[in-house]
């Protein structure tokens, strides 16, 4: 099939047309592809925060926190708390967890059965960590 010099003309400016994408196009793409890449993020996973205090109610700066699925056994990239004895674990995948608190100077605490769902913000209450026994050497 041969076709005419006009079909030719239209067929090379189609062409022409579809070579390169308008701009704003692309950045409506662009806009697309990263809004539904955050959004199904915040749809799967939730986020951990919290403070770790002692006894007497004092911030504990410096504690590392460790999330661990109970499922499956594996642990997420632990945090440490800030100045003020709060931290944040985000992108907690849905599931049951034991968040474990370790400092120098304290006994390890572990709370287990915390749930995560979906895009939840869980706050856990105050996590207080007790001091090591200090053992005194007899003279």
């Amino acid at each position: 099939m041969l076709l005419s010099s006009a079909e030719c003309r239209r067929a090379v400016i189609t062409s022409r047309r579809l070579k390169v994408a308008p701009p704003h196009l692309v950045r409506a793409l662009l806009l697309v592809a990263t809004t539904s890449t955050a959004v199904f993020a915040q749809g799967v996973t939730g986020t951990l925060s919290g403070t770790v205090k002692d006894p007497q109610g004092a911030v504990v700066p410096g504690a590392t926190v460790t999330v661990i699925n109970e499922s499956q056994g594996t642990e997420m990239a632990p945090v440490v708390t800030n100045a003020t004895g709060d931290f944040v674990v985000p992108n907690v995948p849905a599931g049951t967890y034991t968040v474990q608190v370790e400092m120098s100077s304290f006994r390890k605490l572990k709370i287990g059965g915390v749930a995560v769902s979906p895009g939840q913000r869980l706050v856990l209450p105050p996590m207080t960590i007790e001091p090591s026994p200090v053992f005194a050497l007899a003279s």
